[in-house]
């Protein structure tokens, strides 16, 4: 079974979407029969083989095969967050009792400070505290350390026994082909993948941007470091 990963903001949901339409058999397909697993969707390392012994309601068990973790500019998918809040305040739509408590139910999933933050907060009030509460960068650090400490003997690690795919959000459209070959599919999922879209706009002003860039700095550096799409982990499944 194939884990698909990220932290947000980074096209996860529409590769889901397409994959499963493709027949492929996903730890989470975003559907009710295997809602047991959508903790792993944004699980904050890489997942065990057998998904910490978890079973399907069905009594099914999850072994991982293969994996695709999706990662995206940080200033990028943060704006795609509290673009998410901004649409359950104008909409009044409450969860745990807030109607602006999107972006701290997603810090919980993804094991960022959640507790640091407030509902209260729109992107500008984040931004200005110049602290990754979204521990965004630790995210990506825990999965791109992955084959590293899985070759020496790091423990936590050594049960991610799988390949992984790392694919850059921005160049997904354009490794599609490298994505159906690691997965073995037919060429009917490139032909019918939805077209690149821009993402949603959602304005911030200069000094917004530039504290969410005093933030992530580093993060970017290393994120625009590494190549496009990558398979590391070989030889192990």
């Amino acid at each position: 079974m194939i884990l698909i990963n990220s932290y947000g903001g980074a096209g996860t949901t529409v590769l889901i979407e397409q994959l499963r339409q493709s027949g492929v058999s996903l730890i989470f397909d975003g559907t009710d029969e295997t809602k047991e697993a959508k903790i792993f969707k944004h699980f904050r390392m890489p997942v065990p083989s057998d998904c910490l012994g978890k079973r399907y309601e069905n009594g099914k068990s999850m072994k991982i095969t293969k994996a695709i973790y999706l990662y995206a500019n940080p200033i990028d998918a943060i704006k795609t967050f509290y673009r998410k809040r901004q649409y359950q305040v104008d909409n009044e739509i409450t969860q745990s009792g807030s109607s602006g408590s999107w972006v701290t139910l997603h810090c919980f999933n993804i094991a960022g400070n959640f507790k640091e933050l407030s509902d209260e907060w729109n992107i500008e009030h984040y931004a200005a505290e110049l602290q990754d509460y979204l521990c965004l960068e630790s995210h990506f650090c825990h999965w791109a350390s992955a084959e590293k400490l899985r070759s020496s003997g790091h423990s936590g690690y050594q049960k991610a026994n799988y390949p992984i795919m790392y694919l850059k959000y921005e160049s997904l459209w354009e490794n599609l082909e490298k994505v159906r070959s690691f997965l073995g599919l037919s060429e009917e999922f490139v032909d019918n993948f939805p077209p690149k879209r821009e993402r949603q706009n959602f304005d911030i002003d200069d000094e917004c941007y530039n504290n969410l860039m005093k933030t992530y700095a580093r993060l970017i550096d290393m994120q625009n470091s590494w190549p496009d799409c990558v398979i590391l982990n070989k030889g192990v499944s």
